[in-house]
């Protein structure tokens, strides 16, 4: 008692510090051996690190915020000494990396870790130029075992970098360089880019990158001689300024020196050809790319006829054309239509187009084709029409805001007398002129096997105009029709009676309709009781419309069910006084007013200008804005496959 007493209190803690950090290691000793003992101790370290090299994809498939998770395996060294030991001591585990996630010291920290492993660099240069000078200084350092790199900045932080890439890139795989000002400020592709586009020097690696596979650009001029065009799989060029666009022949030398080419994306970036004439002139060459099966192409209209007309695809399977035009009557894009509808099926398909949407307004039309039937039935808005390109077989793209009133319809008559469209089974029609009708009743002889049609408020006007027509000699239209589905109607009175009419010639005609599907429309009780008497299968809408009795006059298009007042035949004295008690919900099935003719329709534009065209304005802008959205995500849509795993040790 009296030794310890004698001990000052730090003294004390001194020694019961010792003896718990004495504790703390034995028991760490212990529980390294108790670890040892367990099953998956006996694996070899290489065999663990082999199964640590998976966690990025479990990991990033737990991502609900989309984030790709910075170094996942830092978590299983947290889990025991060993595992800590093997994830610390494996190269290319450190071999990954996105410099936005990463401050300064940890990007040193981490490409000192990775040794000589083959680098995959995500680099995003912003206004810090401390961290710029460092990422450019340490690119220099690494890019002979650099795999991938991937750099977006804008046009001086890009400019600056490319230019100090003059040694030899060996192992280089993967090249992705994106102006991110320019890319954001593409507009039209008959525009230039706003502001000087980088230029990609014949030096970049000292021309030497003799396993590079994929290279992307944006907003980047190349000359189409540059060494780096060659040998590739996948190739994407996003708006070229004008001066550097090639000339036909070093174009078509370029692509014949890249056989074994699999997909190419060109926006802004093919030959440009004579705007005055629309005419091609008969190819002295044409370039055959036998593995490509993807090409997705946005020009000018006689740009893409002029690149179309010198390039042979046999093996395309997904087919995109973007043709601007700059003719009132699109006599630009109808040169494009052959050459689309060449590429758009062929011999080494295995099935028939099935499927098919036909999306417009006054100066825009798009055409999705598929080889399967019911791809089209998530398509709903601007959105969910961009996202079912990636899918289609074919995708048919064109506007022209100097189109006169028609022109829409007259390109959607053209393309489909060319293209091969007999073994059509479902279809949808998005916001497509009332004189649609001309469509169905032009090509409803050719769609015998068609049995599933879905319009909007847009479309359904011609269609249900074309259905009761007088029976052509050869018998119904769409004899093999059984389900019909409206998206966005108003089943007023009118409306429904209308309806009803054309579904009861269907069922005179002995072609009825099995299933009727308002889901996505506005209907009273007595609306869905009404149909349901013609047909079977009637699927009402969520919620069905209470009229209410106390709002008068305003109620009657939905409960004045007086057959005889609000009957289709009523005269149009009739049909306008509805419009005049309640011109929101009438006009059609929806949509665009009636006009006498054309000529009325184009003075009203010119009366009121684009106020007129707003909605339809902002149907094409939401298009533009969601497909340059797409755009920016085109490398992780079509990502190459993940190399194996003894290619990056």
């Amino acid at each position: 008692m009296g030794s310890l007493s004698s001990e000052s209190p730090e003294d004390l803690r001194r020694a019961i510090d010792g003896e718990l950090r004495s504790l703390e290691e034995s028991t760490l000793a212990l529980k390294f051996r108790r670890n040892g003992l367990a099953p998956i101790s006996r694996l070899p370290p290489e065999t663990i690190a082999t199964i640590f090299f998976f966690l990025p994809l479990v990991s990033n498939s737990d991502n609900f915020s989309g984030k790709r998770t910075p170094l996942p395996w830092l978590r299983v060294a947290h889990v025991c000494h060993r595992w800590r030991e093997i994830a610390l001591s494996q190269p290319r585990f450190w071999s990954h990396i996105n410099f936005a996630s990463v401050s300064i010291d940890g990007m040193s920290e981490i490409l000192s870790r990775a040794k000589k492993a083959p680098l995959h660099l995500d680099a995003v240069l912003n206004h810090d130029q401390q961290r710029a000078n460092h990422f450019r200084e340490a690119l220099k350092a690494h890019i002979s075992h650099t795999c991938r790199l991937s750099i977006t900045a804008d046009f001086g932080e890009l400019q600056r970098t490319v230019g100090t890439l003059e040694s030899s890139a060996p192992v280089l795989e993967w090249l992705s360089l994106s102006n991110a000002h320019m890319f954001r400020a593409q507009h039209t592709a008959t525009r230039d880019p706003l502001g000087p586009a980088v230029t990609i020097p014949d030096i970049l690696f000292d021309g030497t990158a003799p396993k590079l596979s994929r290279l992307e650009l944006s907003s980047c001029d190349i000359s189409w001689t540059s060494p780096l065009l060659k040998g590739l799989r996948y190739l994407e060029i996003l708006t070229m300024s004008r001066a550097a666009r090639p000339s036909l022949e070093d174009w078509l030398n370029a692509l014949e020196s890249m056989p074994q080419l699999e997909m190419l994306v060109l926006h802004s970036a093919t030959p440009i050809a004579q705007r005055i004439d629309c005419q091609v002139p008969q190819p002295q060459r044409t370039v055959t790319l036998p593995s490509l099966n993807r090409f997705d192409l946005s020009a000018p209209a006689v740009e893409c006829s002029l690149a179309l007309a010198h390039l042979v695809l046999p093996a395309v399977t997904w087919f995109r054309v973007d043709a601007e035009s700059e003719h009132i009557e699109g006599d630009d894009v109808r040169v494009t239509i052959p050459y689309f509808v060449r590429n758009a099926h062929g011999p080494h398909d295995k099935a028939p187009l099935q499927s098919i949407v036909l999306s417009g307004d006054r100066s825009r039309s798009d055409v999705l084709l598929w080889t399967e039937p019911d791809m089209d039935v998530e398509i709903d808005d601007p959105l969910t029409l961009v996202e079912a390109t990636l899918s289609a077989r074919a995708v048919f793209t064109t506007s022209g805001r100097r189109w006169k009133s028609g022109t829409d319809t007259a390109i959607f008559g053209e393309l489909l007398t060319a293209l091969p469209t007999e073994g059509l089974v479902t279809l949808t029609g998005q916001k497509l002129a009332r004189r649609s009708n001309i469509l169905w009743e032009s090509h409803a002889s050719r769609w015998s096997l068609l049995k599933r049609v879905r319009l909007d408020s847009w479309a359904v006007t011609g269609f249900m105009t074309a259905l009761t027509q007088l029976a052509p000699p050869e018998g119904p239209l769409f004899p093999a029709m059984t389900t019909l589905i409206l998206l966005g109607c108003q089943m007023t009175v009118r409306q429904t009676y209308r309806l009803r009419d054309a579904l009861i010639e269907r069922v005179e005609e002995d072609v009825p309709i099995a299933t009727l599907d308002l889901c996505g429309c506005e209907a009273t009780e007595r609306a869905l009781q009404l149909l349901g008497e013609v047909v079977v299968d009637v699927l009402p809408p969520p919620e069905l419309v209470q009229p209410s009795p106390f709002i008068g006059e305003l109620a009657a298009p939905w409960s004045d069910w007086n057959e005889e007042v609000v009957s289709s035949d009523e005269d149009d004295e009739d049909e306008e006084e509805y419009d005049q008690i309640l011109p929101w919900l009438f006009g059609g099935f929806g949509g665009d007013d009636d006009f006498e003719d054309e000529e009325d329709e184009d003075d009203l534009d010119d009366e009121f200008g684009e106020e007129q065209l707003d909605e339809e304005d902002a149907w094409e802008d939401d298009l533009e804005t969601t497909h340059n959205i797409m755009m920016e995500m085109m490398p992780h849509i079509f990502p190459p496959p993940p190399p194996p795993l003894g290619g990056l040790d």
